[in-house]
């Protein structure tokens, strides 16, 4: 090569190496200075069918259990350890134990369970023959033996949680569903029995979504789940959770069996009926039996005297009989209705819990073939949309003598008198009386516990709302929060009233988990609220405020018009948007602001005037650490030239913060990026081909 062209290149690489330092460089604000994930998107897959985070193994200490692959792509089962993290003395110790292997086929393979063992929940972690490893969350209860378990066993019935819906939008629903896991801990519940309808259209995200919360605010509480209507078809949910029938056994104490009621079908079918009978045969010696199931078998609140073979319309086609006492559902196959009737009687089965009809509908059945008693609880909507109130249902059962009561009921709780089917209040509401039509406020007198969560960067701020009358509690719960191990958890107590109070007790990473731990202490006296941030980094920034598009581009007088405005906070997120508005050359005939996305607001006005017309808006942003900015936005409106005296007019609006469920917690900007670097470097590398290939013409 000659010297000219030597001299050439060495130019052309001077020219790349410099463009490389002066060139803007893509890195968004998300990935430079974010520090937690989005938590709605970190739940962890079940890689087992026949055990899980809605379906534990019970075990005891040196005993075994048995998993069943639902793939082999891994090559099997190499290892396995059981892992959890308890309190103790104040501080956050992680427990692990190493379990045996033993390859039963190539799906199936027996866990054995160390006999030194602690009793508790655990997770289990696999390791694959490939080197790769699997975990299934909250899916082996170890239980030593029956004296271990308290004497009274206190259930929580859950049901329709609707993950990705919720009533008047997804963001309430995701309050609701945050605040009943949440209820586990701060009620010291033992058990979560959940009667389906977890997804509201089977979608993936959805169920990621219900793993991730159910394992960061309901941690140390065990639950048993049976799919709904809207789990069908259900693919997912096996993908995500376990099999649609199973059952476990406390304590050879209660047996707690669940059936699937086969989608739109509304009730079991001959493979449940059949799987149902011999599980009931199988532990006919435990003295107390739960079943759970979606769709309930009667429509109707009180007391019912009858048998599974007697000649009566009260169990006959409700389509054909007024005083059919039966869902539309299970009244589609009476043969079925009968004979599950039959195995409650003939198995004195104890409770039968369901949903789906989202209201509270109690029944007590006496057999008067058998001479037992059988309970039928259907409890309302945790989240969606209802014809009474949202909430749930705490009930301690006697493992002694079989009694249960409700401990945390509303005063209005009627049980299983009989009333109205469609008028029943017996779940403690987990809403608020704005968020839900059919509060009646004489009788219910705003009693409620309700929670909000709200996402930012490097923040998560958890409000609580105890506005129960009769409920208190100082209890220092776990959260399991998917935060990387570089940055330490604080918490700052943003307000409280009524004696309300929390304190960080500890903190603790597991990095196989990919958890943080945090031990946190929760005062929340009767009539009381608390707002807390748990954070990673100060926040020392005021929000930014800017004007995104305003629709139609050319907005008129006399029309509704919208303006799309990026609110945004790089730290702990906003807490509130208030706008003053002020209209010149016209009257302002309307202005709604609310919110639209992730860090969107819209506001939607409509200004009346004969001639051209300014509006202003004037936003004041609030972010939880409590900075604020404050921002006028100037809009023109297109009319004819003014022919009359120039008026305003003013008017405030205030919106709270109510992140959407289904996006991430970056921000728009930093999703954005910037580009122009990118377009710069790539001109100059086209030019730089150019002169390369000229120089070699030339030479």
């Amino acid at each position: 090569m000659k010297p000219q062209a030597l001299k050439s290149i060495a130019l052309i690489a001077v020219i790349l190496l410099t463009a490389s330092y002066i060139i803007p460089q893509t890195t968004t604000h998300a990935e430079a200075t974010a520090t937690i994930p989005p938590l709605s998107q970190t739940g962890i897959p079940n890689p087992f069918l026949n055990i899980g985070p809605g379906l534990p193994a019970i075990v005891k200490p040196g005993d075994a259990f048995t998993v069943i692959l639902k793939s082999t792509k891994h090559g099997g089962v190499k290892s396995a350890s059981l892992v959890k993290v308890k309190l103790s003395n104040g501080k956050l110790v992680k427990v692990e134990a190493q379990a045996s292997v033993e390859k039963i086929n190539e799906t199936a393979y027996k866990i054995g369970v160390p006999s030194t063992i602690e009793d508790g929940l655990y997770d289990l972690i696999v390791t694959y023959n490939d080197g790769s490893h699997g975990i299934s969350i909250r899916s082996v209860w170890v239980i030593s033996s029956p004296a271990s378990l308290p004497k009274i066993i206190r259930f929580m019935h859950i049901s329709d949680l609707h993950f990705g819906a919720g009533t008047p939008s997804p963001t309430i629903g995701q309050y609701r569903r945050f605040t009943g896991f949440l209820f586990s801990q701060l009620a010291n519940v033992t058990v979560i029995l959940d009667t389906g309808d977890e997804a509201d259209t089977q979608a993936s995200t959805q169920y990621i979504n219900s793993l991730a919360y159910r394992y960061a605010f309901a941690y140390p509480v065990p639950e048993v789940l049976n799919p709904g209507n809207h789990d069908y078809p259900n693919s997912n949910f096996v993908r995500y959770y376990e099999q649609t029938h199973g059952y476990i056994v406390l304590g050879d104490k209660i047996l707690i069996v669940y059936i699937n009621t086969d989608g739109e079908n509304g009730y079991p079918s001959w493979s449940d009926l059949v799987f149902l009978k011999n599980t009931l045969s199988e532990y006919k010696n435990v003295p107390y039996k739960i079943i759970m199931m979606h769709h309930p078998v009667f429509y109707y609140q009180g007391s019912i005297t009858t048998s599974s073979t007697a000649n009566t319309t009260l169990l006959g086609d409700p389509h054909k009989y007024h005083n059919s006492v039966l869902s539309y559902y299970w009244g589609g196959n009476l043969t079925a209705t009968r004979y599950f009737l039959g195995l409650v009687e003939d198995y004195n089965v104890t409770m039968v819990l369901a949903g789906h009809i989202h209201r509270d509908q109690y029944v007590v059945y006496h057999s008067t073939r058998t001479g037992t008693t059988t309970y039928f609880q259907t409890t309302t909507t945790l989240a969606h949309g209802t014809g009474t109130y949202q909430g749930l249902q705490v009930f301690d059962f006697n493992t002694e003598t079989g009694n249960f009561t409700y401990p945390l009921a509303p005063p209005w709780f009627i049980g299983y008198e009989n009333a109205s089917r469609t008028k029943v209040y017996n779940a403690i509401p987990v809403t608020m009386p704005q968020y839900t039509d059919h509060w009646i406020k004489n009788k219910f007198d705003d009693t409620y516990i309700f929670g909000e969560i709200h996402e930012g960067e490097d923040a998560i701020i958890l409000q609580l709302y105890n506005n129960l009358p009769y409920f208190k509690t100082s209890k220092t719960i776990v959260l399991a929060l998917p935060w990387p191990k570089d940055y330490k958890v604080h918490l700052q107590v943003l307000n409280t009233t009524g004696g309300a109070g929390a304190s960080l007790i500890d903190q603790l990473r597991v990095p196989e988990l990919n958890r943080t731990f945090i031990a946190l202490h929760i005062t929340l006296p009767a009539k009381s609220s608390l707002s807390i941030a748990l954070y990673t980094i100060e926040d020392t920034q005021p929000p930014s405020i800017q004007l995104k598009a305003v629709l139609p581009r050319t907005p008129k007088v006399n029309m509704t018009a919208k303006a799309y405005i990026q609110v945004e906070d790089q730290g702990w997120g906003i807490s509130t948007v208030k706008a003053n508005v002020k209209v010149s050359n016209g009257k302002l005939a309307g202005f709604h602001l609310e919110k639209y996305g992730e860090n969107t607001y819209l506001a939607t006005f409509k200004v009346i005037s004969k001639t051209q017309a300014t509006l202003q808006i004037t936003l004041t942003a609030e972010d939880y650490a409590g900075h604020t900015t404050e921002k006028t936005l100037t809009i023109n409106l297109a009319g004819p030239k003014p022919t009359t005296t120039t008026t305003s007019q003013s008017v405030t609006t205030t919106t709270q913060q109510t992140p959407t469920t289904e996006t991430t917690s970056q921000s728009t900007r930093a999703k954005q990026g910037n580009y122009t670097g990118t377009i710069i470097a790539a001109t100059i590398i086209i030019l730089v081909i150019v002169a390369i290939i000229a120089i070699a013409v030339k030479r």
